[in-house]
């Protein structure tokens, strides 16, 4: 949403552990990739995002989080999953990662 990377995890785990410990990250995201054989080697499109990251502790905040990836990964199904928001929002850590950096890098063979 807007110029923030959000996630959405169990509360608990090693990643909630680092993260409470030291808010400073990485999100690494591969966009496309393909095998080029003659080359012997991959045409790629990556992002490396660095930021800090925030645990989304407002509701309301978490709510329109989880209603947007819904409506963005599963159009149709939007009464279903709002559903099942709101039975899961206290059991869902929500984490959003204000950027400091962002960089590319591609190789199309």
């Amino acid at each position: 949403m807007g110029d923030k990377l959000y996630l959405h995890s169990a509360p608990y785990g090693y990643k909630i552990e680092c993260l409470q410990r030291d808010p400073k990250c990485c999100f690494t995201a591969i966009l496309s990739t393909e095998i080029i054989p003659s080359k012997i080697t991959a045409s790629f499109e990556s992002v490396i995002l660095t930021g800090q990251a925030v645990f989304v502790e407002d509701p309301a905040e978490k709510r329109t989080v989880m209603e947007n990836f819904v409506t963005q990964k599963h159009p149709g199904y939007e009464e279903l999953g709002f559903r099942m928001i709101e039975k899961q929002l206290d059991k869902t850590a929500v984490i959003r990662i204000d950027p400091i950096s962002m960089t590319g890098k591609a190789y199309l063979g």
